[in-house]
C-alpha cells in the first residue's frame, strides 16, 4: 500500500541520511552513516537494504524528500539524481528541500512542502550546490 516517505540526504559531504516514515510524519527506520566518497555506489544499496530491514518494497512509497542542497556538488548531485530517478520510475511526487540540520527537519519540512503544494508525479527537482564545479581538463 502507498503510504511512506522516502527521505534522501546527501548534500552534507560528511554524513549521507536515509529515512523512512509514514505520510504523518512518524519516523520507522532511518540509516545515517559517512560515504567516504561513495556515495553513488552506496545509496541504491542502503535504500533497499533500509526497506527490505522493515519488511517494505518500492512500491510502497508515496512520495520522495530530496536535500536540494546547498551542498556538495557530487554529494547533492547523487541525491537530486536518485530521487528524480525513483519518482519517475515509481511514478511518484518528489519534494525538494533546502539543507537542513538534520534529515528529520528535512522530513518534517518536505512534508509540509508536500500538503502544501501538492506536487504531481514527474516534476523534476533541481539541486542548489555551494559553488559551480571546478571541471578541469583530462590529463593525457
Amino acid at each position: 500500500m502507498k503510504n511512506k516517505v522516502l527521505t534522501i540526504s546527501t548534500a552534507n559531504p560528511e554524513k549521507t541520511g536515509i529515512l523512512i516514515a509514514d505520510r504523518k510524519g512518524k519516523i520507522i527506520d532511518k540509516k545515517i552513516w559517512q560515504p567516504k566518497q561513495k556515495q553513488s555506489e552506496e545509496l541504491l544499496p542502503q535504500i533497499d537494504r533500509l526497506l527490505r530491514t522493515n519488511k517494505m518494497r518500492t512500491e510502497d512509497l508515496v512520495f520522495v524528500i530530496v536535500d536540494i542542497g546547498p551542498g556538495s556538488f557530487t554529494g547533492t548531485r547523487v541525491g537530486v539524481a536518485t530521487a528524480n530517478a525513483l519518482s519517475f520510475a515509481l511514478d511518484i511526487s518528489v519534494v525538494g528541500e533546502k539543507h537542513q540540520d538534520n534529515i528529520e527537519d528535512i522530513l518534517n519540512c518536505g512534508l509540509q512542502k508536500y500538503h502544501r503544494n501538492k506536487p504531481k508525479p514527474g516534476m523534476i527537482i533541481k539541486p542548489v550546490y555551494f559553488k559551480q564545479p571546478n571541471i578541469t581538463k583530462p590529463k593525457k
